[in-house]
């Protein structure tokens, strides 16, 4: 390549793309130093491409490692009635709100009627099977068959509880770390 000593010889795109700059500005030129200027551009953008590419890929590799995460890593425990149970930390909104229905359904059971009642108990059932890892829905079913409703809320409340306490324990920490 270096022993192409005059400027007027036929340079490949592979020959071009191998010259530094003071290569090219010594052996080029100004037609073949554009053409270099363009073809090295071209792989730079290329490049840059590929470099998007591969951290997109990996960026989406990172997420899919987050999700695939042990449920358990992304848990609390709580102590319900002297019982260590795994519930979900981060509760959506869905959940919350169901939540609050239900804790103000519980204020006021005696004016409701059976359907209702059933309706709800069912909700709470939902509810727990979701964001309690340790039972599934058949042995809430059977937890509410033999305290009902009200045992039913007073479990959902400890875990509430305690899982808003986890909470506002981390926000507490953001704070201090930002120093806000």
């Amino acid at each position: 390549m270096k022993n192409k000593q005059y400027k007027n010889e036929e340079w490949t795109d592979r020959e071009l793309l191998a010259l530094s700059l003071e290569e090219a500005n010594s052996y080029l030129n100004d037609k073949q130093f554009e053409r270099w200027k363009e073809l090295k551009e071209s792989k730079l953008r290329s490049e840059a491409k590929e470099n998007v590419k591969e951290w997109s890929k990996q960026d989406n590799e990172s997420i899919d490692t987050l999700i695939k995460a042990s449920e358990r890593e992304l848990t609390t425990t709580v102590d319900v009635f002297g019982l260590e149970l795994e519930a979900t930390v981060t509760l959506d909104r869905e959940q919350v709100q169901q939540f609050i229905k239900l804790d103000n359904l519980s204020k006021k059971l005696s004016d409701v009627d059976k359907g209702e009642l059933e309706e709800f108990e069912n909700l709470a059932i939902v509810l727990l099977s979701d964001i309690v890892l340790d039972f599934s829905k058949p042995e809430w079913k059977k937890f509410a068959e033999a305290k009902g409703l009200r045992g039913l809320m007073n479990v959902l409340v400890q875990i509430f509880t305690q899982v808003m306490q986890e909470d506002n324990k981390i926000k507490e920490n953001i704070k201090s770390f930002r120093g806000s």
